[in-house]
């Protein structure tokens, strides 16, 4: 089955971003399973979402992660998550020599069950409003 492109209208759509600081993040690699540790946290704790999006998402992370790398996303919410989201590093932005700002694409396939939990806590942070963030 072939793909239709995206209209300007649905891209747009895609890319707004809303606050999602209410939301959290458990990072992993699939090639080792090693998931984040934060400064301030236990090592597995989850990370805090600077903002998110049906394309990505964004937040701050205790290690250096590579363009075009695959990781994988738990991201909790207060009443549903969304578990083993496939995702594409696209931005990392040192803020200091051991803290980054990532930024990330999602790659979801035909995950249905995903896609759906996703698209619920997107509309919920859509609720708290557009991000300021300048990313």
């Amino acid at each position: 089955m072939a793909v239709l492109p995206l209209t300007s209208h649905e891209a747009q759509r895609r890319a707004v971003r809303y606050s999602a600081d209410h939301l959290l993040a458990r990072i992993s690699d699939p090639r080792t399973q090693a998931q984040a540790t934060s400064v301030d946290h236990a090592p597995g704790s989850p990370v805090t979402l600077i903002d998110i999006s049906e394309a990505g998402a964004s937040f701050i992370y205790p290690q250096k992660l590579a363009r075009g790398q695959i990781i994988h996303i738990d991201i909790l919410g207060e009443q549903t998550q969304a578990r083993r989201i496939s995702a594409e590093v696209r931005n990392v932005q040192a803020l200091t020599p051991k803290i980054v700002r990532v930024g990330v694409a999602f790659t979801l396939g035909e995950d249905d069950v995903t896609r759906h939990h996703l698209n619920g806590l997107i509309q919920y942070a859509s609720l708290k409003g557009i991000s300021k963030a300048n990313w």
